[in-house]
């Protein structure tokens, strides 16, 4: 891994070094060669985050853990992308079902959904669908896509840092290329599981959860209440 992440860091050093040395010599296209060099410089920043995120996940997931609605996060990220128009554009429905909650960090969780939104949208034909459930003591959340399907070998390796499906459209729209890798650590940190499979057409996410720890006590505590009838 050590090796791709240089790589992968050095690209865009000498993109921005590029765009900055065509500023220097020509004053005349100073302004788009800048925009370009602050674009990279983004997508450098992005890189750089999700490492310092991806060593920090394994058994310690950080932040003040809480219980919170899944769908909510979901409903939340998709607003944000309308409002803001988020790149890559394309329409998103959304099968929400409420007291769908899990146990976490809410930037680490908001982060899984973030990330297979983006993914997903990145390589949509034209829709994205995410929907969120809750199955017993599990909550399940599934992004899926009309786009290209991925092949069976591929399906594991594209949680591995750095793989590259796809690196002209991972570029376009600002990917890190470990972001699948974090999205994985943390479900799995959680005590969760993530796997992909192709549809009919495209791609399905499907991330499973366990429900909160506090709420399914809740739950007991409240049946464990209820009055019993003696039959007549």
């Amino acid at each position: 891994m050590a090796a791709n992440a240089t790589h992968e860091l050095l690209t865009p050093l000498t993109g921005v070094r590029a765009n900055l040395e065509e500023a220097h010599m020509h004053p005349e296209d100073a302004p788009v060669a800048v925009h370009n060099a602050l674009y990279t410089l983004r997508r450098l920043e992005a890189i750089v985050a999700d490492l310092i995120v991806l060593t920090l996940i394994p058994g310690r997931p950080d932040g003040v853990n809480q219980s919170m609605d899944l769908a909510c996060l979901v409903a939340a990220d998709v607003a944000r992308r309308q409002s803001s128009r988020i790149r890559p554009p394309c329409h998103i429905q959304m099968e929400l079902t409420k007291g769908a909650i899990v146990d976490g960090s809410f930037s680490l969780l908001t982060r899984i959904v973030t990330t297979l939104i983006d993914h997903a949208a990145a390589f949509a034909a034209t829709r994205v669908s995410v929907a969120v459930l809750r199955h017993g003591r599990s909550v399940m959340l599934s992004v899926s896509n009309d786009g290209d399907v991925i092949r069976e070998d591929d399906r594991e390796r594209i949680f591995e840092p750095f793989h590259q499906r796809d690196t002209d459209r991972r570029t376009t729209y600002g990917a890190t290329g470990v972001g699948l890798t974090v999205a994985r650590e943390i479900t799995e940190a959680y005590g969760g599981n993530i796997r992909v499979e192709n549809v009919h057409p495209g791609v399905r996410f499907l991330v499973r959860l366990p429900f909160s720890s506090s709420e399914a006590a809740e739950e007991e505590s409240s049946e464990g209440r209820r009055p019993v009838h003696s039959p007549a």
